[in-house]
């Protein structure tokens, strides 16, 4: 080995000992409560809407398997302080809640204080406290007082002007995700650029004001900020744009282009999320590659899968009867290989962060087309004990039961109909519970009621393979489909073949290219307007509501089906998809209806 590296090797080794050894005490928010004091609802009583922010923020944000947030105020109110810290503390004083709150509207103050926590929350996900912990260890064991310099000279530069300049790009890339963050969240970050330098401004004013010194110069001034956050504005929005495109296309059953998307998006920002739509796509292609081999495997339960995305194409008939044919396609590379990805994105998400419950109801369908019964069920039941009522969960948990039973020779089914019986007296027109209700009741034999659960299913729009399952079911030979009607709300830029004119019409627009073999495809955005352009074609364009549009979106009728995660509610209508946020965010896509 070289002498240099062998020399880096074991000051690393020593700090790695010194730094557990001499912890900053700073780096826990036990320390700057014990400091300055907690701050509570009596001495502000506008903490709910910080923490409805924060709930918001935090669930869309990219997460570090090294820290969980936890949001701690103190009760400091003289200098605003906004912090990070190394034990996935988000601290905010009384000062900085005051200067976000006061005179502002209530939407303005949520969207600024928005970014601030999405900034902090990018700060834990890139680990942003090695190099600091590493140096204060360093800095304060007197046997160690060359190494910090030996290092520095290791890494080719001394921390004098190199620290610096790095701190300010780490500040500038949290400013960046801080804003992907926010609107993905729901948060409009143009509220942050108002004015000459919009909020930035402000903040630093304000801590010149109250420290009387210029701020620090490890961080970039307020104008540099918003002079780089305007110039990435549209691209930050083109890049939420390809999670967004990726995820209408998951939910219009476009799996392929879907995935090629989600990957794209996920180069650049690895949330739970991603990797969870990740393992939704190929967990489908897996289940069209089995429906192909085995439809009866497929359509036997119809088990929860948050956004409730399906498959609506033509699966190639030929069910098979016995169990080792079942095996065998389950056997095939053409199933095994996506459901092993999915298995491993679903995995993933769920591991970071032990509350989001959508990777953990997919993980439990998986598990559950994959036979194994026990790990669905502890799947499921691990959302169930952070939310006892969540329908997802019930739904998996309860086949997964009678599935378990079978298996283990129990008798579990009456207690499966009944989880299922209490989902469908909260909500009667759950489809998966209902369906899974008539496979249960027709296995126990009870005819009477399985017939009329059967015939229920008339009314769901339900993909081919379960529509053909409901038929051999019910004895009859042929559903009558329901076509949905054309919602008559045109699209503000035409669907379909990019005309010459229109082509030089996106000029204006901000675009990002995104190249995968074949594959080709632009998303851009105005300042009203975004689309998705995949070899010349527009495939989906998306607004924000204006009070004209707002106007037709009440003519809307009844949609063929809606799908609920989280705190957003997509309904799908024939063309149009309707986006709504129970913040009363709304957001408007125009597709083209499959042929």
């Amino acid at each position: 080995m070289e002498p240099r590296f062998l020399l880096l090797l074991a000051v690393v080794l020593c700090l790695s000992v010194v730094v557990q050894a001499s912890p900053d005490p700073r780096a826990r928010g036990a320390w700057w409560i014990e400091q300055h004091g907690a701050l509570t609802l009596d001495d502000e009583p506008r903490l709910p809407w910080v923490r409805a922010v924060w709930k918001r923020v935090e669930a869309a944000s990219e997460r570090s398997l090294k820290r969980l947030p936890r949001l701690l105020f103190l009760r400091s109110h003289r200098t605003p302080l906004a912090l990070a810290l190394a034990d996935g503390s988000v601290i905010l004083n009384h000062a900085v809640v005051r200067l976000v709150y006061d005179q502002q509207p209530r939407h303005v103050a949520d969207a600024r204080m928005a970014f601030l926590l999405g900034h902090e929350l990018a700060h834990l996900a890139m680990d942003d406290f090695w190099q600091s912990e590493a140096f204060h260890g360093v800095r304060d064991d007197p046997l160690w007082s060359n190494a910090r310099q030996r290092l520095e000279q290791l890494l080719g530069r001394r921390a004098s002007d190199h620290g610096s300049r790095e701190i300010q790009l780490r500040e500038l890339q949290a400013d960046s995700h801080g804003m992907i963050t926010m609107n993905a969240a729901g948060f409009d970050p143009r509220l942050i650029l108002e004015g000459d330098s919009g909020f930035f401004r402000l903040w630093s004013a304000r801590v010149m004001e109250l420290q009387k010194i210029p701020p620090s110069g490890d961080h970039p001034s307020d104008t540099e900020r918003a002079a780089l956050l305007r110039s990435q504005l549209n691209r930050v929005r083109n890049q939420l744009l390809v999670f967004e495109a990726g995820t209408k296309l998951l939910q219009l059953g476009r799996y392929e282009d879907a995935r090629i998307l989600l990957e794209e998006f996920r180069n650049r920002f690895p949330g739970r999320a991603v990797f969870n739509n990740l393992g939704l796509a190929e967990y489908q292609l897996a289940l069209r590659q089995l429906a192909s081999c085995d439809p009866l495997r497929v359509s036997r339960y119809l088990t929860s899968l948050v956004a409730d995305v399906e498959t609506r194409g033509s699966l190639t008939r030929g069910a098979l009867s016995n169990a080792s044919s079942g095996q065998k396609c389950l056997a095939k590379p053409a199933f095994r290989v996506p459901f092993r990805r999915a298995l491993d994105y679903f995995t993933q998400s769920a591991a970071m962060d032990p509350d989001y419950h959508p990777a953990r109801v997919n993980l439990s369908s998986a598990r559950l087309m994959a036979g194994d019964a026990a790990g669905a069920m502890s799947a499921a039941d691990e959302v169930l004990r952070r939310s006892p009522g969540h329908l997802q969960a019930l739904n998996n948990k309860a086949v997964a039961l009678h599935e378990f039973g079978l298996q283990m020779g129990m008798d579990t089914t009456d207690r499966a109909l009944l989880m299922l019986k209490s989902v469908l007296r909260r909500r009667p027109g759950f489809l998966p519970a209902n369906y899974n209700r008539a496979v249960l009741l027709s296995q126990r034999q009870r005819n009477a009621a399985a017939e009329e659960a059967w015939r229920e299913l008339d009314r769901f729009s339900l993909p081919q393979v379960y529509r053909r399952e409901v038929l051999r079911r019910s004895g009859r030979t042929a559903f009558q489909d329901a076509v949905s009607p054309d919602v008559g709300i045109p699209s503000p830029w035409p669907l379909g073949v990019l005309s010459p004119a229109r082509l030089n019409q996106l000029e204006r627009f901000g675009c990002v290219g995104i190249r995968s073999g074949e594959f080709r495809a632009k998303l851009c955005a105005d300042d009203e307007h975004e689309l998705l352009v995949i070899k010349n074609r527009v495939e989906l364009v998306s607004a924000r509501p204006g009070s004209a549009l707002k106007k037709q979106l009440k003519r809307l009728g009844k949609p063929s089906r809606t799908l609920t995660v989280g705190g957003w509610e997509t309904e799908i209508h024939s063309g149009l998809l309707l986006e709504s946020h129970r913040s009363g965010t709304r957001k408007v896509w125009w597709y083209v209806p499959a042929g």
